[in-house]
């Protein structure tokens, strides 16, 4: 056997979806930050560095999905995670980076058990706050990571906004968008289209619903949050 092709079959890629906004859509009346493009830069170099002439580790660097203000679009970064992260096979890495607003919403009647304060936890997205958008919902994010660890990759979460970083920065620097006060339907959340979703929302009851709430998915990952 070829003893370059055993090594390139014996390497392992890291993906890295990074998403980085200061300036906000200018409908959505979110207040712009500073940093956050920054930050996006110098994790994208740190990772291409760390990998560089370091063969032994048999790491591969897959070109980064690098998402910044305007590209970050709330369907830019779900297709980030499906069309990209989702890629990431066995014990390769699929890294998701965010640096931006963190916010909350109303969430829909049909998930007010799962959340006492009856607000989700939310990524503010480039055009989130638009008319007629909505946040990245903590609850999408869990289906999304879902979906990537399906092929046992390893994840890991960073996220840096909400109260971010406010030991160093001014107030008005903190990483908190205003709370999304519109009543949000079930439906506009994305895996309200998953089969499986409909089947538990229709079929268990109030009781169950209380006691064990939606069989909402989860993947294996690692967390890291400045908030």
């Amino acid at each position: 056997m070829n003893p370059n092709s055993s090594e390139l079959s014996a390497t392992k890629k890291i993906y890295a979806l990074l998403v980085g906004i200061d300036q906000y859509a200018p409908d959505s009346e979110v207040p712009k930050l500073n940093g956050c493009e920054n930050d996006i830069k110098a994790i994208e170099a740190y990772l291409t560095e760390e990998i560089k002439g370091k063969e032994e580790r048999k790491w591969e660097l897959f070109e980064p999905r690098v998402l910044i203000n305007e590209q970050a679009t709330r369907q830019g970064i779900i297709d980030g995670f499906q069309q990209y992260l989702c890629q990431a096979g066995s014990d390769d890495i699929a890294l998701f980076y965010y640096s931006g607003h963190g916010g909350q919403q109303k969430a829909p009647e049909e998930l007010l058990y799962l959340d006492p304060d009856g607000l989700n936890e939310t990524l503010v997205c480039y055009d989130s706050r638009s008319p007629g958008g909505y946040d990245l919902a903590d609850k999408e994010l869990r289906y999304l990571l879902a979906k990537v660890a399906e092929k046992e990759p390893r994840v890991i979460v960073i996220f840096d906004c909400c109260h971010a970083g406010a030991g160093t920065r001014s107030v008005e620097g903190t990483r908190l968008a205003p709370d999304d006060t519109r009543d949000r339907p079930l439906s506009t959340l994305i895996f309200a289209q998953d089969e499986t979703f409909n089947n538990s929302l229709s079929t268990s009851s109030k009781v169950e619903k209380k006691k064990t709430g939606l069989d909402l998915p989860k993947g294996r990952h690692i967390l890291l949050a400045a908030c």
